[in-house]
């Protein structure tokens, strides 16, 4: 199955069906009863509820060091902890760890570096993730949060309506890097890496080297597992 899903990566327009070669691999999934595939697995949506989760289940993640130095980073290079986490900005769970994040980050000042990369669940994320990656302002910041706190009305918004709210003001510029090679480059760039993980849904997070593959964690699990690694 995962043969089936690379082979299906090399098709043209694999782009704007990926939303429509995650339901297939979800079949084949159901058919082959393969339940870890399923569970646990939140799709992207509006819903702001952070899912009850005990204790995430992780997995060693050896090459954790390189995921850090692409994406949207938040926080020193020299950070004893950092925590890589796979999003889609359309998925309500995405929005609620986001949140945590940041309050966790307040509370380490200097000691703690968070870095956002995009998994696309959907063409509406993919196509969210090129709006986030054209804002020129330094680490994209503005129109990734106001994506966020948009998700309800992004099937109403265009995307240069939504950066024209964030405060881009050049729209022509933003257009043309929207469909540029470039973007979208940068954009799979990230998808394969969450792949070679084999993420199976957002948000997903590695927390040095350690990956959480269910569960998404609370505050106070947060807070409290990354004091014992400080």
């Amino acid at each position: 199955m995962r043969f089936l899903l690379r082979r299906m990566k090399t098709a043209r327009n694999w782009i704007l069906n990926r939303d429509m070669v995650f339901n297939l691999v979800a079949v084949l999934a159901t058919v082959a009863a393969v339940g870890v595939i399923t569970s646990g697995r939140y799709s992207a949506g509006g819903d702001d509820q952070q899912p009850e989760t005990k204790q995430p289940e992780m997995v060693f993640v050896s090459d954790w060091t390189e995921l850090g130095s692409a994406g949207f980073r938040t926080g020193p290079d020299s950070a004893a902890v950092t925590i890589v986490v796979f999003i889609d900005l359309t998925c309500g769970a995405c929005r609620v760890v986001d949140s945590l994040l940041v309050a966790i980050q307040e509370s380490h000042p200097g000691r703690l570096a968070t870095v956002a990369r995009h998994f696309p669940l959907n063409q509406r994320g993919y196509q969210a993730a090129l709006a986030a990656e054209c804002d020129p302002r330094d680490g994209n910041e503005p129109l990734r949060s106001l994506i966020f706190r948009s998700q309800d009305s992004l099937g109403t918004l265009n995307w240069n309506e939504i950066a024209t709210r964030a405060g881009v003001r050049d729209i022509t510029s933003f257009e043309a890097c929207m469909s540029n090679p470039d973007t979208h480059a940068t954009l799979w760039r990230d998808i394969h890496a969450g792949d070679v993980l084999y993420v199976r849904s957002t948000p997903t997070m590695v927390i040095n080297d350690s990956m959480i593959v269910r569960g998404i964690p609370s505050l106070s699990w947060l807070s409290s597992h990354i004091r014992d690694l400080l």
